[in-house]
């Protein structure tokens, strides 16, 4: 790699994500700083500052109503412009309304990257808070919004190349950075403490935003039929954050309804270093999206290809976005998206045939360090950075 005569300033920004977001923070940033850039991070966050591996973040307020997000991005533009950096890479699309300024406020002198995680326009056409009869409306109107602030950015950035039609007639450069993870990070040699000992039953990880739409409830009735059919011995883990208190309701009521309390823990934002914990007293992983139009298209799941490198084997829908992983290493088993009984009855070939279970996430681990892994990826990165900043 090249070695810079000076070192350039880096800003990530995020106004929706965590700061210890696996992607920004242990994968990007990380990895730049380790190659001589001064990386800051800027996010919101309960603390105003933090240093994590040469990392400097930096956190903002993040407001709960949406018509306050504006103060979000206007504490995030003042810090971006006291930092004068050489480039600002941003991770949230909301977040092109402040790119004009930025180029503005530091005379045209910053390199922007607009970090791409999702498809954008086709995920508003799920949110649950759009009023069915408005999202395609809504779509089009966020869609010319994103190609009138886009001209202000240099480069961007994309997880798969499904995404590159969206944005063919942008003047960027553009790369694809798959999210793929760091085998290094998922050894499973975690010694078992006392607080672990809900571990002992046969465990069932799902770690990710808890909507609905990605099979949450599902799950759960899942789980209600393993435990009608005698499986009691079966635990399930849900670590992440709620769409919304309304949802919470309906899933603690479901589980209190059916008696599950003793089968569900409730574990909330799990970080990023403590998951191989997780999964290293997880007997598999749980994925069960919905067919939904985000979903349906090319996609990548972080967290099915981090259990593949953790050696675990997946339960998951039958998405191809989900099954190309599965086909190519027969690393876990595939069932119709919205069938609880058969997602049920995976678990339990998995529950009763422990050795072949096994031998399906040794077999998507070596798939992730052959191919799927983080180090490729960030070599791309790196390469992107130095010729954007040349």
């Amino acid at each position: 790699m090249a070695i810079y005569e000076k070192m350039k300033k880096i800003v990530h920004i995020t106004s929706v994500h965590s700061a210890f977001d696996s992607r920004i923070l242990y994968r990007e940033c990380r990895w730049l700083a380790g190659k001589g850039y001064e990386v800051f991070l800027i996010a919101p966050s309960s603390f105003s500052y933090k240093k994590v591996d040469d990392v400097h973040i930096l956190g903002v307020r993040k407001y709960g109503a949406r018509s306050k997000r504006f103060l979000t991005w206007l504490h995030i533009l003042i810090k971006v412009c006291g930092l004068k950096p050489d480039l600002v890479h941003f991770h949230d699309p909301e977040l092109l309304v402040i790119v004009p300024l930025l180029k503005m406020l530091n005379r045209n002198k910053i390199k922007i990257i607009y970090d791409v995680h999702e498809y954008f326009i086709e995920s508003i056409k799920d949110k649950i808070w759009i009023p069915q009869g408005l999202k395609k409306i809504t779509a089009f109107f966020v869609s010319f919004c994103e190609s009138f602030f886009g001209r202000w950015v240099d480069a961007q950035i994309f997880v798969v190349s499904g995404q590159l039609p969206y944005y063919s007639d942008w003047n960027t450069l553009k790369i694809i950075v798959h999210n793929y993870p760091d085998p290094d990070e998922f050894k499973m040699d975690v010694e078992e403490t006392e607080t672990d000992k809900v571990h002992a039953k046969f465990t069932l990880v799902h770690i990710g935003s808890l909507y609905e739409r990605r099979g949450i409830m599902t799950m759960l009735k899942a789980l209600r039929l393993l435990t009608e059919q005698g499986y009691d011995d079966v635990c399930f883990i849900l670590g992440g954050v709620f769409e919304s208190k309304l949802f919470r309701h309906r899933v603690d009521t479901f589980i209190n309804c059916n008696y599950l309390q003793s089968n569900v823990k409730i574990a909330g934002w799990i970080d990023y270093p403590v998951i191989n914990k997780y999964f290293a007293h997880a007997d598999a992983v749980w994925i069960a999206l919905y067919p939904l139009s985000q979903y349906l298209q090319q996609n990548i799941s972080t967290k099915q290809l981090e259990a593949m490198a953790a050696s675990l084997p997946v339960v998951c829908s039958d998405l191809p976005s989900l099954t190309r992983f599965i086909d190519k290493a027969s690393c876990g088993i595939s069932v119709p998206a919205e069938d609880p009984a058969a997602h049920a009855d995976a678990i339990k070939f998995l529950y009763h045939n422990r050795d072949k279970a096994r031998e399906m996430g040794l077999r998507g681990r070596q798939l992730i360090m052959e191919k799927f892994n983080w180090q490729h990826e960030a070599e791309l990165l790196s390469n992107f950075y130095a010729a954007l900043l040349k």
